[in-house]
């Protein structure tokens, strides 16, 4: 299979700051709230993604090491779409182009 599902409820971490990621993550249902810690320990959100949404993209356009926590933020189900970094940017280098 090209893609696997993903199932979150409200409150699990999906990535963590530090950890490598599965592979692109393409949000279908639910939102994820990205953040971080703060020197002062305060956390920080720094956005949240609705539906649509694909993540963490700082790794999957150049392979930036991942420095965010991703939690779900919906009461109910998230779901995910995980595929391999290499097959999301051929899809996505093929659906868009710099050049206009």
């Amino acid at each position: 299979a090209k893609y696997t599902k993903l199932l979150y409820k409200k409150g699990e971490v999906i990535l963590r700051a530090g950890d490598p990621p599965s592979g692109a993550l393409y949000l279908k249902h639910g939102f994820i709230r990205m953040s971080f810690a703060a020197p002062t320990g305060d956390l920080l959100v720094l956005h949240v993604f609705a539906p649509g949404s694909c993540l963490p993209m700082p790794w999957i356009i150049n392979d930036t090491p991942n420095r965010y926590d991703f939690e779900a933020l919906t009461p109910g189900r998230i779901e995910l779409d995980v595929t391999s970094r290499q097959l999301f940017l051929e899809r996505w280098r093929g659906k868009y182009t710099i050049d206009g």
